[in-house]
């Protein structure tokens, strides 16, 4: 499966939307979320801070939201985190931190998270943000 996947090699337009739509599907009902799936493209990003990071947002009123990769964060990793974007919570706090924990654990990520990518990833979440990782886990 991490083949297939993968989680930080660079992913082609094509095989990042695959993957969007598997988890869309899946969790867009589970969390009431009615509208479309967001469109994905490839694009310059936003530039924060001297760097341009991925970015996910709402576009105008009954248009589709949408994701744009920029270059460098074109992989599986940074997907998920914008679709959990996408999914309703916008600020990186707690509520965002079960989605993700929840998003991660589809069984459509189970072998990657199962392999050493994907320790070294839930590692560097909990290292990096052990406060909102802590309290995501707390009830589990």
């Amino acid at each position: 499966m991490e083949k297939i996947w993968g989680m930080n090699r660079p992913r082609s337009l094509n095989n990042l939307k695959v993957a969007l739509k598997v988890l869309w599907d899946h969790y867009a009902p589970n969390y009431n979320v009615t509208r479309k799936m967001p469109e994905l493209r490839f694009g310059p990003g936003v530039k924060y801070h001297g760097r341009y990071l991925s970015y996910t947002t709402a576009q105008e009123k009954g248009q589709p939201w949408m994701i744009e990769l920029c270059p460098g964060q074109r992989n599986f990793y940074v997907l998920i985190h914008e679709l959990v974007h996408a999914l309703g919570p916008n600020q990186h706090g707690v509520k965002f931190a079960e989605v993700y924990h929840d998003v991660l654990s589809h069984e459509t990520t189970k072998d990657i998270m199962g392999s050493s990518l994907g320790q070294k990833f839930l590692t560097f979440l909990k290292s990096e943000h052990p406060e909102f990782v802590k309290k995501a886990y707390r009830n589990r």
